[in-house]
Formats: C-alpha cells, sequence, structure tokens
C-alpha cells in the first residue's frame, strides 16, 4: 500500500513537471527582462545616484565588494593570488583576508568576496558582478515556484514566484553586488530538493551532490545561520511520518541527522559569536533610530514580535525620502509590500496540513528580524516565505476576507505615509 501511494506521487510529479517548466520558464523570463530593463536604468543614471545600493563609501558592503575586487584585479598577479586578496579588502577596513588566516574559511565567510574578486579580474568589470546578481535573482524564482508548487500547490506557487519576479524591491536590489542573492537562490534551491524528496522520496546522485555543495557555499556565506536553514530543511525533507519510510530510508535520515549534530557541534562557537556581533551592533545601529522601540531585546519583550514582523516584511521603508540612491527609491516604493505583510499575518489564522512546516519557516524570519532588526539584507533572502505565507492566505481566501485585507494594507500604507511625512516637518 506504501508502495502504491509513493508510485502514485512519483507518477504525479512526472505528470506536473512538464506543466511547471512552462509556467515557471516564462516567469523566469519577465523577471530577467524586468531586472535587465533596471541595471540599464541605474547605468543610465549612475553619475545622478549613489553607486551602491546605499551610498558610495567602505563602510555599506555592495560598494567595498566592488572596490575591492577592483584593487584585487590590479593587484593581483594569477586569478588566485591570496597576498593581493587580502591586502585589497584590508586597505577598505575589511579585515576578511585576515580572518581567513587567523580563523578559517568557516568562520570568516569569505565566498563571496572571491566570487566577486574572480568576475571582476576575469572581465575587468564590476558590472560582471551585478549581471551575476541580476541572474540569480531571476533563478531564483524557479526555484521559488518549484518549493510552493510541491508544498503549497500551482496556484500558491505562480503567484509566490510572480510576486518576486515583478514587486519593484526584489527587482532593483537583485542589481546590486549582495551576497544574500546568492544566498537565497542557495536556500530556495535545498529547499526545492527537500521538497522534491518529501512528495517522491527520492533524488537523483547528482542532486545529493547539489545539495551537498550547495550547504557547503552556504557555510561559506552565512556559517551560523546555515545550520538553522539545513535543520528546517532537513524537517521538511523527512515530513515526519516514519511509518511510511523504508529502512533504507531510515538509515539515509538517521545518517543527515548525525550530520546536523556534528553541524551544530562544529558551528556553535561561530553561532554564538554571530549572534553576539548582530546583537551589539543592533545595539549601536539603534541608539538613536525611531524604529529601536521594535528591538526584542529579552523574552519579556516578545510582545514586540508581532510589531517588528509587521515593520519588517515592508523594510526598507522611508516614505518621501530624498531620491539619491537606489535605496531611497526601493523605500519609496515598498508600501507596495503592504498587502504582502498583511496577508502573511492573516495566514498566521488559516488552518494549515503541516504547521510544524509552517512555523518553522516563519521562525527563521522571526529569528532573523529579532537578531538584526534594522539590517533589511539579512531577512532579504527569507523574504520569499513571506509572499509564499501571503499567496497561500490570498488563493484560499473568500471575498470577505480579500477585501479586509486590502482595507487594512491601505490603512497601513496611510499609516506609515502619516509617520514619516510627520518626521519631516
Amino acid at each position: 500500500m506504501i508502495k502504491n501511494s509513493v508510485l502514485l506521487e512519483k507518477a504525479y510529479y512526472k505528470y506536473n513537471t512538464a506543466y511547471r517548466s512552462r509556467t515557471v520558464n516564462k516567469v523566469f523570463w519577465n523577471a530577467f527582462i524586468l531586472r535587465a530593463f533596471f541595471l540599464i536604468l541605474i547605468l543610465v543614471f549612475y553619475s545622478k545616484m549613489e553607486s551602491g545600493f546605499i551610498s558610495s563609501n567602505f563602510k555599506v558592503d555592495d560598494w567595498r565588494y566592488l572596490e575591492g575586487a577592483s584593487r584585487y584585479a590590479r593587484s593581483a598577479k594569477s586569478l588566485f593570488d591570496f597576498d593581493a586578496f587580502l591586502k585589497s579588502y584590508a586597505s577598505l577596513q575589511d579585515w576578511v583576508g585576515y580572518n581567513v588566516k587567523n580563523e578559517g574559511a568557516f568562520a570568516a565567510t569569505p565566498l563571496w568576496y572571491y566570487i566577486c574578486c574572480g568576475f571582476v579580474y576575469i572581465f575587468r568589470s564590476v558590472w560582471s558582478v551585478r549581471i551575476f546578481t541580476m541572474l540569480l535573482s531571476s533563478l531564483s524564482v524557479i526555484y521559488i515556484y518549484q518549493y510552493a508548487s510541491l508544498i503549497y500547490g500551482k496556484k500558491v506557487a505562480l503567484l509566490s514566484s510572480r510576486l518576486f519576479a515583478y514587486l519593484p524591491y526584489p527587482a532593483i536590489f537583485s542589481c546590486f553586488a549582495y551576497k544574500d542573492h546568492l544566498f537565497l537562490f542557495l536556500i530556495f534551491f535545498v529547499f526545492a530538493k527537500a521538497a522534491k524528496y518529501r512528495k517522491i522520496r527520492e533524488l537523483k546522485k547528482p542532486e545529493y551532490l547539489c545539495v551537498i555543495g550547495a550547504i557547503i557555499a552556504m557555510l561559506l556565506l552565512r556559517s551560523g545561520f546555515t545550520v538553522l536553514i539545513v535543520a528546517v530543511a532537513f524537517w521538511i525533507a523527512i515530513n515526519p511520518d516514519l511509518k511510511k519510510l523504508s529502512n533504507k530510508q531510515k538509515i539515509l535520515l538517521g545518517v543527515i541527522a548525525v550530520c546536523m549534530l556534528f553541524l551544530y557541534v562544529a558551528f556553535r562557537s561561530i553561532i554564538a559569536y554571530k549572534l553576539g556581533a548582530y546583537v551589539d551592533n543592533r545595539g549601536e545601529e539603534l541608539a538613536s533610530n525611531t524604529i529601536s522601540f521594535l528591538t526584542v531585546n529579552s523574552i519579556f519583550q516578545i510582545y514586540k514580535l508581532p510589531f517588528a514582523y509587521i515593520f519588517a516584511t515592508v523594510s526598507p521603508i522611508n516614505v518621501m525620502g530624498d531620491l539619491n540612491s537606489w535605496y531611497s527609491v526601493v523605500a519609496n516604493l515598498n508600501l507596495t509590500l503592504c498587502p504582502v505583510s498583511v496577508g502573511s499575518c492573516m495566514y498566521l489564522f488559516d488552518k494549515k496540513d503541516d504547521k510544524i512546516l509552517y512555523l518553522g519557516t516563519l521562525s527563521l524570519f522571526l529569528i532573523t528580524i529579532v537578531t538584526s532588526i534594522n539590517i533589511f539584507r539579512h531577512y532579504y533572502s527569507l523574504m520569499p516565505f513571506i509572499m509564499i505565507f501571503f499567496s497561500a492566505f490570498w488563493s484560499k481566501a473568500n471575498i470577505e476576507k480579500k477585501l479586509l485585507c486590502i482595507l487594512i494594507s491601505a490603512a497601513y500604507a496611510l499609516l506609515l505615509c502619516a509617520f514619516f511625512i510627520s518626521r519631516k516637518i
């Protein structure tokens, strides 16, 4: 009986693969064209706007990544020149090279630095990195669709992938050299494969190797948080009904569980260090910030979490701000995320087939906003989950619920407008 059920699932999966390919390919190409349009627009207005997403100095990550890569390309004697790498970023007060040397690659998380240096060294242009991030963001649409389709169904998958493809925030932000684009791509690649295993109880050997490679890459991008992501992906994959698993599958899952335990033991000091660093930096940044009241500093302030959530899901936001950078453009346009924010909140009260799966993915977002409420790029890589939650709510909601969502979203948008306008008076 169990074998017949698995065979039916496999047949259904193969039957729908062609449909999914045609549908998601169209969304992918639309996303790519839209991002290419914004990249051209950024190039046209390059002299009138900040060259980095926020500003043009070593304190902002994307500018520093590219400036360091430019210096590396000018000074490196070969594609792999660690001494040039170390000195190029040290000249910008970024000690990634020294951290790799003294603490190791998994603690220093240097992968995105290496990628930027490689692209600029080979193509002799920082724009090659921006084209790469634009392509990564477009490809992410495919894996967002695949994950949502396998877990929530086609309607949710199509709506959530379109939201990520067409909303101005991900479209514009993808044209800047943040490592979060690669991190997002890898997260949803791993989650899509986990969802596939959950559905048909098998992956091909190359897929297993790609998942392992993706996890290693994630550890070299954001090592501490990756352990939590792998844990949630593992839960999605096993869909823990052990009675339905064969002995071979149980042994495989046991091996994976042991590997996850090893990961935690290996990276627990890094997790503690990163968490402490984020909290300390957050305290410095929020000391004079108007959103400091949203910070959750202890278990007794957990009541702030819903407010932090609805703020984070529309961040970055700054209505009526000066248009001197592409960050400020996005911050003005992010009122478009108000319905997504409200709908994802309303989904909390909907009946769900797997509450633990929902809570697991939601917890990743909540952990991120608790540790770094004012660092929007940290939870950008998890924004597709919020879009999926909204899509799951919207696809099943009746007219009354949809109208309520629209009205609350309009009120939320007006409240944000009033707040930011009042600050300028």
